[in-house]
Parts: structure tokens; C-alpha cells; sequence
């Protein structure tokens, strides 16, 4: 998965949070969620749910239209509702020559190596498969006369959380999650007793409430990046991290005072970077990455090995890292500062970027 929120929702409810996923870059900020939640309005009947299997199809033909398609995985929840699927496809191929010529290439479709087909499968059978975008049909819903019945089949049967959770970790890139389950069943989910697992019905809910929370903290995070560009990027934001550090908090209060904004405790535990530098122009971007002292994750086995791995991970996804020592820090706050500010304006240089911000000033000296 390109995308850390992909597989955070397995990662909370299947490893512990145990998994340390590679955080992109900034500059690669996604504008939309991952997970894209569509509430089709289906009704299941006899095994199938028809509405679903249109919006599948639409999504399908949505994605060949573009310039550089992705490869393609589509999973339902039933044998039924996958032929209905498959049946589908092929009729809109039949009405369209054009879509008929890009499905037919895409279902034959090989990658680096291996091949990287369109398919369509049902749960039992998405096992090793993965594909740059993956389209679930979720295939359940109110039936006729309106009555939604909590019956899920495999899903409800032991391992049927296994299935889900291989499911919706297929997508390198996307995931489109097609539903006509009502959102009241899943908006207020009960907890689990302490103790028990969750069932597959339980984590099937609990998948499609994450999609939709995680679309709200998207639109939050494109505003506050808004609202960061409009006020210069002067802001400090502190996320909450289980290794805290005072010298990185410290450095930070003091470069935002001097208009330098930024984010302190970038990233996660394992791939932290104790304080991202804004960029002057580009609300979704950083310039450089200020690292302090080594890394204080405590899951690291051998910390200096786990230091060297770190660094060599955040420069190959595109960090400028600055290494900073708090004894340094504690000496010589100002030539810190300046010393960062120097390395900011070169990183603004080689990107060929006119538009800078003022080089760093001691405000003691200023008023003198």
C-alpha cells in the first residue's frame, strides 16, 4: 500500500498498531481519502444487489478512461452478486466498443513481472491478489420492503475477520467501497467487551465507519493546509506522540516565532521526524526535515540500526534531513537556528523556488 491510511484501519484492529507504515512525503498529500464510500441505495435480494453492480461498472469504466489506467481488482461479498458483476461488465462492453477494447486490455493486463489483470472475485476467494485500485461491493442491504437483516454469510463464519481484513488490504493505491448497508447501523457501533474478538459483522461496520472518517479528516487536514497558507506559515502544530521530546518542542516554538511554521512529531513512532519545516508557498509541502538527537522508538531492537534504516527510508520518499544535537541546541540556540535557516534557503534554491521567506532573525537583536 502507497498510502499508510489503507492499511491503518487493519493495522489498529488486526496487529495492535504493532505495524510502522512509511509515511509519504508531504508533497505527495492525497486531496481525497484512500477510501472512497459510496452509498449506492441497493437493495439484496436473492443473493444479488443490482444497484451495486452497476456503480461497480461505472467505477470500472471511470478509471479505463484515464490516461494511464490502473490496474483493476473487484471484490463482492457473495458468488452471486461477483457473476452478477462479471455479467454486467460484459454487457456494458457489448453496448460500448471502446469500453469493450479498454476492458479486454485491462483484464489482460501484466505488471513487472507478474500479471495484474482485471478481476472479479468474491471474499473467500481475494487472497494473494493486489491491484492499484480495488472495488468492493459490499453486496448487502435492506431488502425489498425496506428491512435490513444482519446476514452476512461467510463473513459470520470463524475467519470470516481474516477474509475481510486480507480484502481491504489488496489496494496499493485505492480503495472504492461501494455499500447499500444504511449508515445508522454502522455510525454507532457498540464496543467489545474486553477480552473478546470482534466478529466479522462487527468489523465489516466498524471498516465503513473508518471510510468515513477517515474522508472527514481529509477535508479537516485541506483546510488547516488552507489555512496554513493564508497566514504565512507561521503556525506550530504539536501532534501527539508516545516519545516526546522538550528540545524538539523547544526548537519549534522558537523558529515558529520567527515565522518559520511547521509540524513537530511528524510521521509515527517508528519514522518520526522531530520537527517538518513549512514551505513558504505550497500549503501541501515541507522544505526541510530537522531531526534531533537519535530516534526514540521504543521498538526498535538495536536503536542505531533502526536509526540508520529510518534515515535511509524518509530520504528515498523525498526528505531534505537535518540532524540537530541538543547539547548544540542548549549552547547555541541562535547559530541553530541560522544554521537551519541557510539549509532551507538552499533546499528552496535547488527547487528553483523564488519565492522564499526572510532568513532567520534573533528578535533580542531586533529590538536592539
Amino acid at each position: 500500500s502507497r498510502n499508510a491510511d489503507l492499511i491503518s484501519f487493519s493495522n489498529q484492529q488486526f496487529y495492535s498498531e504493532r505495524l510502522q507504515a512509511l509515511p509519504g512525503h508531504p508533497s505527495n498529500f492525497a486531496r481525497f481519502a484512500p477510501i472512497q464510500l459510496t452509498h449506492a441505495g441497493g437493495t439484496y435480494a436473492e443473493g444479488q444487489n443490482p444497484v451495486e453492480a452497476e456503480r461497480v461498472v461505472g467505477i470500472v469504466r471511470d478509471l479505463l478512461r484515464r490516461a494511464d489506467p490502473p490496474s483493476i481488482g473487484v471484490a463482492s461479498f457473495n458468488v452471486a452478486q461477483r457473476d452478477l458483476i462479471i455479467d454486467k461488465l460484459d454487457e456494458a462492453a457489448e453496448a460500448d466498443p471502446e469500453f469493450a477494447r479498454q476492458l479486454a486490455q485491462a483484464r489482460r493486463r501484466r505488471g513487472e513481472g507478474s500479471f495484474d489483470g482485471l478481476f472479479v472475485k468474491n471474499l473467500e476467494n481475494v487472497q494473494g491478489d493486489e491491484r492499484d485500485h480495488i472495488i468492493i461491493s459490499t453486496t448487502y442491504g435492506p431488502n425489498e420492503e425496506g428491512r435490513f437483516y444482519r446476514r452476512f454469510g461467510p463473513l459470520l463464519q470463524a475467519g470470516g475477520g481474516r477474509r475481510l481484513n486480507v480484502l481491504v488490504t489488496r489496494a496499493r493505491q485505492e480503495v472504492h467501497l461501494v455499500t447499500s448497508i444504511p449508515p445508522e447501523y454502522y455510525r454507532s457501533l457498540p464496543p467489545i467487551p474486553e477480552g473478546q474478538v470482534p466478529g466479522g459483522g462487527w468489523l465489516l461496520f466498524a471498516y465503513l465507519n473508518y471510510a468515513e472518517v477517515l474522508a472527514e479528516a481529509y477535508e479537516a487536514a485541506h483546510e488547516e493546509r488552507a489555512a496554513g497558507n493564508a497566514d504565512g506559515h507561521s503556525s506550530l502544530r504539536v501532534r501527539s506522540t508516545l516519545s516526546p521530546s522538550a528540545p524538539s518542542e523547544a526548537l519549534g516554538a522558537l523558529l515558529a516565532g520567527q515565522g518559520r511554521g511547521g509540524e513537530v512529531y511528524w510521521g509515527n513512532d517508528g519514522f518520526c521526524i522531530d520537527l517538518a519545516l513549512d514551505h513558504p508557498v505550497r500549503a501541501d509541502d515541507v522544505t526541510i526535515g530537522v531531526q534531533i538527537d537519535m530516534t526514540r522508538f521504543k521498538g526498535a531492537a538495536d536503536p542505531i540500526e533502526w536509526e540508520l534504516f529510518r534515515t535511509s527510508v524518509l530520504e528515498a520518499q523525498g526528505w531534505k534531513l537535518k540532524r540537530v544535537w541538543s547539547p548544540a541546541l542548549f549552547r547555541d540556540p541562535r547559530g541553530i537556528c541560522e544554521s537551519i535557516d541557510a539549509d532551507v534557503q538552499d533546499f528552496l534554491r535547488a527547487d528553483e523556488d523564488p519565492n522564499t521567506i526572510p532568513t532567520w532573525r534573533d528578535a533580542t537583536h531586533d529590538e536592539e
